[in-house]
């Protein structure tokens, strides 16, 4: 899809339906109550054709017409005004976003989206756990308040009321860059993923650059700054690293590196250092002629069945397959 034909897509979207449709369902999703309203628990998005989308990253178009209730979801969401405006709540807080406008809102965090019009278009980006990875978040600033609210979401016990709002003013760069990703994701081609996380990015690292932010949390700690550097190197060090380089290279206790990791990012230093390595060999798989064997070493396993085994575990397909489907 080119970015001259987003508008006319977007606006063509018949949603009168889909929302009687949500709202049918609504009662089974019933979480509590704030301030005398119901608040649901939304776990899943769904696509145009009401299925749940499974990837890690779902996107969205709010139905002209709703109102989305009070709710929490335990992905972290980001709300964007492609077009017009809309009037996001979180708990007793109301926020205007206009044009150009986006809202990060963390998971577990009460909030909802007042009635929009039909010449409004609000997209919502649903950003799952897992979509984090070593990779995505090591190559943010380490000390950028984009980075340090990532990170703060991978906590398993996140509080609530956690948000960020960018008021942009129009900013060119940020709608082409939105424009983009929209595209790309309702195109769904080859390397849509890859293509997708790099325009995010971009995205992150102008808005870190930005002084626009309107709230600003707490001061980063060292802990949130340690797990980016160790995440970074992991991934530049993922062929042969460990725990005792880790610990050697930024005076930790491995024991300490290794709690940090799994309360941080939910995850072991085994696992994220098997994501890292499967995730290279991907690129191996698919843009060279080395053999499985050879990019088993390559990426640091020894046996190549071990790495088989590792790869189906993340994949769950063999690399031989994976190569198949997936290279040009």
């Amino acid at each position: 899809m080119k970015s001259s034909e987003l508008a006319e897509y977007l606006e063509s979207q018949e949603h009168i339906q889909e929302w009687i449709n949500i709202k049918n369902v609504l009662p089974t999703l019933l979480k509590g109550n704030f301030n005398g309203e119901n608040v649901y628990e939304f776990n899943y998005v769904l696509d145009t054709n009401k299925k749940i989308i499974d990837s890690n990253i779902g996107v969205t178009q709010q139905p002209y017409d709703s109102i989305i209730p009070y709710h929490t979801h335990n992905y972290v969401e980001i709300i964007y005004v492609y077009n017009g405006n809309c009037s996001v709540v979180i708990e007793d807080k109301i926020f205007q976003l206009h044009q150009g406008e986006l809202i990060f809102i963390d998971k577990n965090t009460i909030h909802k989206v007042k009635q929009i019009n039909k010449n409004d278009i609000v997209i919502n980006f649903a950003l799952k756990k897992d979509y984090f990875s070593p990779s995505f978040l090591s190559r943010l600033s380490n000390h950028s308040i984009v980075s340090n609210f990532l990170i703060k979401s991978l906590v398993n016990q996140q509080s609530a009321n956690s948000y960020l709002l960018f008021r942009q003013s129009r900013d060119v760069d940020i709608e082409m860059i939105m424009s983009n990703i929209l595209c790309e994701y309702y195109s769904k081609q080859i390397y849509t993923h890859e293509i997708i996380e790099s325009y995010l990015i971009i995205l992150f690292s102008i808005l870190i650059r930005s002084n626009t932010i309107s709230n600003q949390p707490s001061g980063t700690k060292r802990n949130d700054t340690s797990i980016i550097s160790f995440l970074n190197y992991i991934e530049e060090n993922y062929q042969n690293c460990n725990l005792k380089k880790i610990a050697d290279t930024f005076g930790f206790h491995p024991n300490y590196i290794s709690y940090l990791l799994k309360t941080y990012t939910g995850k072991t230093f085994s696992e994220l250092l098997k994501l890292q390595r499967v995730h290279q060999a991907t690129i191996l798989l698919t843009n060279t002629n080395l053999s499985i064997s050879e990019i088993s070493e390559e990426v640091g396993y020894s046996s190549v069945s071990f790495f088989y085994k590792k790869f189906a575990e993340v994949y769950k397909i063999s690399p031989k397959n994976y190569r198949n489907k997936f290279s040009l």
